[in-house]
């Protein structure tokens, strides 16, 4: 492929696009996650059981055991499904200049780094954005599905908790700051220049 191509390639780079979660229902979702973990270890004392050769009634009642756990996983799962108990919010990056004015116009206030020195217990912490000021722009510019608007994000800061409303900034921020390392799917030749 001429050098040519491969740059018209690369003008064409779509913006990284994740997807994140946000809870709706703690307690359904807090409920089928145990229900899972109960199910999973159930499922691991069957196998280890069968590995082992344990008579047939241990067997029997290993078996009960994990369809018992399955049923009740089953019976929770509705609730804690996407768009029940959960829903996932589309995120795209903003262009790079974009983000970039962005942070630069709405940096960390006196308050933000008091409330990550209070939360951390560190005297040197410093908060990485603006609660206020940039996190909700951010929001308003990178969930794209559903649309959300700056009024929406505000929303969103002034009714969930400070975790979760920092787990959705934290996923915008990475989707401009994370990068996936590609090295390992570029195939060499085997030739070397000299």
């Amino acid at each position: 492929m001429s050098t040519k191509n491969k740059l018209s390639l690369l003008k064409g780079k779509k913006p990284r696009e994740t997807t994140h979660a946000v809870v709706l229902d703690h307690e359904a979702v807090e409920a089928y996650a145990e229900a899972r973990r109960v199910l999973q270890a159930a499922q691991l004392e069957l196998r280890n059981a069968r590995r082992r050769a344990e008579p047939e009634i241990t067997m029997g009642e290993l078996q009960a055991v994990v369809d018992e756990a399955q049923a009740a996983a089953d019976e929770l799962q509705p609730a804690a499904d996407d768009g029940v108990g959960v829903v996932s919010v589309k995120i795209r990056a903003m262009p790079p200049v974009a983000y970039r004015a962005l942070k630069a116009e709405f940096p960390p206030t006196d308050a933000d780094h008091a409330r990550v020195r209070a939360d951390v217990q560190n005297d040197k912490a410093k908060a990485a954005w603006n609660r206020d000021e940039f996190a909700p722009r951010l929001i308003a510019a990178c969930v794209i599905d559903p649309e959300t608007s700056l009024e929406d994000a505000q929303g969103y800061r002034d009714a969930w908790s400070e975790p979760e409303f920092n787990m959705l900034v934290n996923a915008c921020v990475r989707v401009h700051e994370d990068a996936v390392d590609t090295s390992a799917l570029v195939f060499s030749s085997g030739r070397t220049r000299s």
